[in-house]
């Protein structure tokens, strides 16, 4: 009896994490800077409240580094990103590192982005900003 009971709680709990939908990345490739980096905005992750965009976006190395703290070798940094779209100002509020395989490194929360800094240029970073802040049909269609 016991058995039974916990043979269809399994299979409820399994029929649900099935039949529930992923949140799957769309990650849109901005493009190649002069180092070789490859710049993307992950589309699924945008997010507005007015003109407050947030949103993920990642940088790939065109040569993995060592992470100073525990010496794995860093092959992205994904980055979650808030911008003012009105004010033209963004900051960060978590980092994350990854290694050549995909595994997680390290995750860090910040509270840099409580001051947001003006947009600075950078090798992606404008075109990163008007991807998010562009309306949402527009980043739709790309």
């Amino acid at each position: 009896m016991v058995v039974n009971k916990l043979s269809a709680i399994l299979c409820i709990c399994l029929a649900t994490l099935v039949s529930s939908p992923a949140m799957a990345s769309e990650w849109v490739k901005l493009g190649v800077d002069e180092s070789g980096q490859t710049w993307l905005v992950d589309k699924s992750t945008i997010s507005r409240d007015g003109g407050i965009v947030e949103a993920w976006s990642k940088v790939e190395l065109a040569h993995p580094q060592a992470d100073p703290s525990s010496g794995k070798m860093i092959s992205a940094v994904s980055y979650l990103q808030v911008t003012n779209c009105l004010r033209s100002t963004t900051g960060l509020k978590k980092v994350k590192l990854f290694t050549v395989s995909g595994a997680l490194i390290s995750e860090h929360t910040l509270t840099v982005y409580t001051v947001p800094r003006p947009v600075a240029a950078g090798p992606f970073l404008e075109e990163t900003i008007q991807f998010v802040c562009a309306p949402a049909s527009v980043g739709a269609s790309q």
